[in-house]
């Protein structure tokens, strides 16, 4: 249903479930959020996109990737503002972007963060420093790379509590389902 409405991009939190969308002939780009090391083969092989989020994965992804003389490899860049699960934090942003772009085997299509508090309004302050945190490191890190990245925060709560963070793209997870977690909003399931 999603292709139906020309998404322009799906996401899954791991790799086996990205897997089964490409066998079920899904052509939509799908994004991984946290792929693992033992799933790389599986990644390129399904050309699956996936998330940079640690050292260690980026390194062996790179390993892998210039082992196979396979260049321009489509990625996405985690960056971690407050949410505390995985990604990059402000003090190792700019050493995975510095050893991402000496490589010519990883080509980075999006930078993103998670929001961790956006459907909670007593958080308001949080959240927006998050934003503003995502914003301004973005901002220094994009500088040198060719084709500038797209730039994604926004969860369900966040596009409809922070719409100025839309960025170039959003991810409405739950909303698909029809739910909004404490928001009062009319929402039907993508499917039945």
């Amino acid at each position: 249903k999603l292709e139906e409405l020309k998404i322009d991009y799906l996401a899954v939190a791991y790799v086996s479930e990205g897997v089964r969308l490409k066998k079920a002939g899904i052509k939509t780009p799908i994004l991984v959020f946290i792929p693992q090391v033992e799933d790389i083969e599986d990644i390129v092989k399904y050309q699956l996109q996936p998330s940079i989020y640690s050292f260690y994965f980026l390194k062996n992804f790179n390993l892998h990737l210039i082992a196979n003389n396979i260049q321009s490899y489509p990625c996405h860049l985690k960056m971690n503002t407050g949410l505390n699960r995985i990604g990059f934090n402000k003090e190792e942003i700019k050493k995975a972007t510095e050893k991402i772009k000496s490589s010519n085997a990883i080509k980075i299509i999006s930078i993103y963060s998670h929001l961790a508090a956006s459907e909670d309004l007593d958080e308001h302050v949080f959240t927006t420093n998050q934003i503003n945190r995502f914003k301004s490191l973005s901002e220094e890190i994009i500088k040198g790379f060719k084709n500038p990245p797209l730039l994604h925060i926004c969860n369900t709560s966040g596009v409809t509590n922070f719409p100025s963070a839309k960025f170039d793209m959003v991810r409405c997870g739950i909303a698909l389902y029809g739910y909004s977690n404490f928001l009062k909003l009319d929402l039907r399931p993508v499917h039945n």
